[in-house]
C-alpha cells in the first residue's frame, strides 16, 4: 500500500445475527483473552452470553472499525434468562470463527 493511504474499511456483515446464530450452534466461537477477563471482573458467565447472542438484537450504532485489525467488532444487546441485559461485543477470526470480544452488564449501575 502506497504510503500515506489508508486500507479500504471492508463492508459490515448484513447477515451478522445469522452468522453469530451459526457459530453458536456449531461451537465455533472463543472467548478472547479481554473478553474473558471482563467476564470474570463483571460475573457475566458464558451460558449468559450465548442465551444474549441467541435472542439478542444488533445495534448498529454500537458497531466499530478496528484499525489494528481492519475489520469490524459488531454489538449484540439481549437478555438472559434472568433478564439481565447484556451488551456483547464480538469480531470475527478470518470471519469464520465467532470471537467474544467483551461483555457489559446494562442493568449493572
Amino acid at each position: 500500500m502506497a504510503r500515506g493511504k489508508k486500507a479500504r474499511r471492508p463492508p459490515k456483515l448484513e447477515n451478522l445475527l445469522a452468522k453469530v446464530h451459526e457459530c453458536i450452534e456449531s461451537g465455533n466461537y472463543l472467548d478472547t483473552r479481554h473478553g474473558s477477563d471482563r467476564q470474570n471482573e463483571r460475573s457475566i458467565t458464558r451460558p449468559e452470553i450465548l442465551q444474549a447472542l441467541r435472542k439478542g438484537h444488533r445495534v448498529p450504532s454500537r458497531d466499530r472499525y478496528e484499525e489494528a485489525y481492519e475489520d469490524w467488532s459488531y454489538a449484540i444487546e439481549g437478555k438472559t434468562i434472568d433478564n439481565r441485559s447484556l451488551r456483547v461485543i464480538v469480531a470475527f477470526d478470518e470471519k469464520t470463527r465467532t470471537l467474544i470480544v467483551t461483555a457489559v452488564d446494562l442493568d449493572a449501575g
